[in-house]
């Protein structure tokens, strides 16, 4: 995760749920965000660190990316619910773990120019590894772009499955049951699906 990370904001979940994701589910919950909230997610692309708390459950205390969409969207096209409530989701970058005992709320972080020193992550790669059409201009078709945006992409997620294993060493043996359970259904239904 990025360092420095300051909390911008609190507030309470109404619902969980999960979506599935490439292969594996992922949690989400509906919340109701204010034009600040909404502001801070657009101007970093829709992903901020997000920490969950008080659900009694496996989420709880544990960074992870949170990604914004409106419920119209998320889990799938339902734009009635969201102009009846208003709600966004954020989609956690972590493994679905099973509905949480209570609601909980969320917290919000960010940090100064927060894109920023992603894009400088990508920069510092870009000079270590020289631009690939020779120019060293960092364009975004080049292979070394592309290879610094995929680096970044698996040190983020690399740095997420870390912190969800950290999560998952704290389950008791009903709870990691339940969960490889799951995954072999998924598992099973995908083989099948074929």
């Amino acid at each position: 995760m990025i360092d420095n990370l300051q909390l911008f904001s609190t507030g309470k979940i109404y619902r969980w749920d999960a979506v599935q994701d490439i292969s594996l589910p992922k949690p989400f919950f509906y919340f109701n965000p204010t034009p600040e909230e909404l502001e801070v997610f657009r101007k970093n692309n829709y992903i901020l660190p997000v920490k969950v708390k008080n659900t009694g459950c496996l989420y709880d205390n544990t960074f992870t990316w949170g990604i914004l969409k409106p419920s119209s969207n998320i889990p799938n096209c339902r734009p009635n619910f969201f102009n009846k409530t208003g709600y966004y989701t954020i989609t956690l970058r972590t493994l679905w773990a099973g509905y949480p005992d209570n609601l909980g709320e969320y917290e919000i972080y960010t940090s100064d120019n927060l894109i920023d020193k992603i894009d400088c992550q990508m920069r510092n790669t870009m000079a270590i590894n020289k631009c690939g059409c020779g120019n060293n201009c960092g364009c975004k078709n080049c292979p070394t772009m592309i290879n610094a945006k995929y680096k970044l992409c698996k040190d983020l997620n690399d740095n997420i499955i870390k912190e969800n294993f950290e999560v998952f060493k704290k389950c008791n043996n009903k709870q990691l049951y339940i969960i490889l359970l799951i995954l072999i259904v998924i598992i099973l239904f995908m083989t099948f699906k074929k």
